[in-house]
């Protein structure tokens, strides 16, 4: 459901990043960022009662703050001796603090919807140029996330960590057809 009365956000952004290249891809880097938000937008729950089911819609919050660091880097191995086979390990990392301002009500602040308190991510690659076939598998970890803001007294909804595991396959079988499996 749409909320007619919705404002439109405005953010600043502060970021600052250090990288370090040992080649074309093997790398390192750490940032460290800050978000500012006003009026920012967030998915809420509306509870209904009986048979009909709950509603989600949009709103605008007071004002919110997003800070962390961030942390990534990628290792890559030929196979051989041929540049075309090649087996890389790529690792990204991020610990993220949010905070909404409210106004009128208990608690005065929360975490802000959508936003994860971490993100781990850690892939494994494998490419053959020649042949034209990647496969990658990726293992992704997220913090506690606020899937839904509760409204009218009723509790956030909230998504626990989780595991999630996901292969990839791509083969391009010519320049304009390729296969791909997930």
């Amino acid at each position: 459901r749409g909320n007619p009365n919705l404002q439109v956000s405005d953010a600043t952004n502060l970021d600052a990043r250090y990288q370090f290249y040992w080649d074309d891809i093997d790398n390192i880097s750490f940032g460290v960022f800050y978000k500012e938000l006003d009026n920012p937008i967030e998915r809420v729950v509306n509870v209904a009662s009986g048979t009909v089911g709950n509603s989600r819609t949009f709103q605008n919050s007071d004002s919110a703050e997003i800070y962390g660091i961030e942390l990534e880097g990628r290792k890559g191995w030929n196979i051989g001796n041929s540049l075309s086979k090649s087996f890389f390990i790529a690792a990204n990392a991020s610990w993220i603090e949010s905070e909404v301002q409210l106004t009128g009500q208990a608690i005065n602040t929360r975490a802000l919807q959508g936003q994860p308190e971490y993100v781990v991510n850690l892939i494994f690659g494998y490419d053959d140029i020649d042949n034209g076939q990647e496969l990658t598998v990726l293992l992704n970890q997220n913090g506690d996330t606020i899937a839904d803001v509760g409204i009218n007294g009723q509790a956030d909804i909230i998504l626990e960590p989780r595991l999630d595991l996901t292969f990839n396959y791509r083969w391009f079988f010519t320049d304009s057809w390729q296969l791909v499996v997930k």
